[in-house]
């Protein structure tokens, strides 16, 4: 029988709403549950993603105190990262955490040392890692099919002057 990982998402903004949009080509992971102090937002992930209400929390704790949520998603605001990566630990429950995890060193050697002695999966949500050309790129490197790599440079950006909505602020319309 093959197992299924439940997941939970604590914050429900923008790139929360991107990643649980891809659960519906999963066949091993299920969005179980939400968390937010935005009701509205509560509603809107309910109907969209189809989650059982009991698994609909307005409170974060809530979902992390869940037996039935085995990992969290943690897409809030970077400051709240720390606090809620603790808290997850504290429960017990693995960690995928939005870029960037941790505000400074001494939040990340904290971490890592209450992560060290714990059996619990943590990662930071950096998506660029596991898209399939990064995994070919990687696989003529080892194949030493491009020749032996030198130097590397990339980048990854938005245009943001053809963004409607930039950091919360309307564009404004100038037709």
């Amino acid at each position: 029988m093959k197992q299924i990982i439940n997941w939970g998402i604590i914050g429900l903004g923008n790139i929360a709403l991107q990643f649980a949009k891809a659960f519906k080509d999963s066949t091993n992971s299920k969005l179980k549950g939400i968390s937010s102090t935005n009701l509205e937002k509560i509603k809107v992930f309910q109907k969209k993603f189809e989650i059982n209400k009991e698994y609909c929390f307005n409170n974060y704790q809530d979902l992390l105190n869940s037996n039935n949520i085995d990992i969290v998603y943690i897409a809030l605001p970077n400051s709240m990262h720390k606090e809620w990566i603790l808290k997850s630990i504290n429960n017990n429950k693995n960690i995928l955490v939005e870029k960037p995890a941790f505000m400074n060193l001494s939040e990340t050697e904290g971490i890592k040392k209450k992560l060290i002695n714990n059996n619990i999966f943590f990662s930071e949500g950096f998506m660029y890692r596991y898209t399939p050309q990064i995994l070919k790129v990687i696989e003529l490197i080892k194949n030493d099919t491009i020749g032996k790599l030198v130097s590397m440079d990339s980048s990854f950006g938005v245009n943001l002057l053809t963004k409607k909505n930039i950091f919360g602020f309307k564009k404004k319309n100038n037709r």
